[in-house]
């Protein structure tokens, strides 16, 4: 276990981890005690640490987190930018708002399930801190949960996200033409675009090119391609209109997946399809297993409605009201 509460720790919140874990009396426990700099209570905790039954390392000034969170198994941290780093690495921890801009942090890792959060320093007694440990340590379920809903929240490309927010303003729209039909084929049997599709197989080309034909022959068929400053096509958004409600699916360049562009592309395109047509509502049908897709069409402000059934297979089914978008 890696314990590590700031570089002053003014309240000493870590010694009362120290005694926590005399109290839970773990088994085989190993222990790094992580000491600021600035940690004004070092002789306190040397002496706690020789004298604890618990197998504590206390460590002073360490320039390898990365390593010893990698090493870790759980941990007690405070609520600061730590918590990014653990999330990333998808550290179970118990986290600890050690000053007020930690709170609203530590609330909403818990809120999400990628961190438990004790309470503030006044929260964190020997016994609370035993309790909430012996919760985590006792149970593989809720680490296995904790791991997987971390690493969902941080997996270390948020720069990039930034930089395409920034850059969001500056994509562009454009409706499909002829010479999009091979492009829109290989994206189509990306191994990654099969898996999440309906029906996995393998698209000839024979079938794509009838497909395609048809589609930019039909009028209830919108297809959109989004392009970069640089003129490169990042992905596509296509939408199959029925009356007042169109079926909406989207996919991106291999390249471009992950970095936040299919929020701002879908958000484009519907502003479009609506202004444009009579449409009022959007259907989007998710594989319950596609979790990327999940959360995008939530993050894009649709509605979770009831399963469908897809092609013999359960469907998540979303829905966005044109009087409701976000």
């Amino acid at each position: 276990m890696l314990v590590t509460l700031g570089g002053s720790d003014p309240e000493n919140v870590t010694a009362d981890v120290i005694r926590a874990l005399e109290v839970t009396a773990i088994d085989k426990l190993e222990v790094k005690v992580i000491a600021g700099g600035d940690n004004p209570h070092i002789e306190s905790l040397e002496r706690a640490a020789s004298q604890s039954k618990t197998d504590i390392s206390l460590l002073k000034n360490v320039t390898n987190m990365p390593e010893l969170m990698a090493w870790a198994d759980v941990a007690i941290s405070g609520a600061g930018s730590t918590c990014w780093e653990m999330c990333l690495l998808g550290l179970p921890a118990i986290v600890i708002d050690l000053a007020e801009n930690q709170r609203t942090v530590a609330r909403e890792l818990d809120r999400r399930g990628a961190a438990i959060h004790l309470g503030g320093a006044d929260d964190a007694l020997p016994k609370q801190i035993a309790n909430k440990l012996a919760c985590l340590l006792g149970s593989i379920e809720t680490r296995t949960t904790l791991s997987t809903r971390a690493r969902e929240l941080v997996d270390g490309k948020g720069a990039e996200r930034v930089v395409c927010a920034m850059r969001g303003e500056m994509l562009r729209l454009r409706r499909v033409e002829e010479r999009d039909s091979r492009l829109l084929w290989e994206w189509a049997n990306d191994p990654a675009v099969r898996a999440a599709s309906f029906s996995s197989e393998f698209i000839p080309w024979e079938h794509h090119q009838d497909w395609f034909g048809a589609k930019l022959a039909d009028p209830n068929a919108v297809l959109y391609l989004a392009t970069n400053p640089e003129n490169v096509l990042i992905g596509q958004v296509r939408y199959q209109l029925d009356g007042p409600g169109a079926q909406l699916s989207v996919s991106l360049a291999p390249e471009f997946r992950g970095k936040g562009y299919s929020h701002t592309i879908i958000a484009m395109a519907t502003e479009e399809l609506f202004r444009t047509t009579n449409v009022t509502t959007i259907d989007a049908y998710v594989k319950p297993t596609n979790e990327a897709s999940l959360r995008l069409f939530r993050r894009a402000g649709f509605k979770q409605e009831d399963s469908r059934v897809i092609h013999g297979q359960q469907a998540v089914h979303f829905i966005l009201q044109k009087n409701g978008r976000s």
